[in-house]
């Protein structure tokens, strides 16, 4: 069962390892660092209060 909660209180490494499982099986390669990751957060005006995630579990 998949519960939907705000990104508060999650790590980004964590929201990283969701993102490159979500583009793993993607046509083209996500060759993108953790610290790229960051920077593409922040200049996107990433707000873990506003943001959404979807949950099964501990994942």
């Amino acid at each position: 069962m998949l519960n939907l909660k705000t990104l508060e209180g999650i790590n980004t490494e964590t929201i990283y390892d969701a993102f490159i499982k979500a583009f793993s099986d993607y046509p083209v390669e996500m060759n993108l660092s953790l610290n790229k990751f960051n920077n593409m957060l922040k200049r996107r005006g990433y707000s873990p209060e506003f943001s959404m995630g979807a949950f099964e579990g501990s994942e």
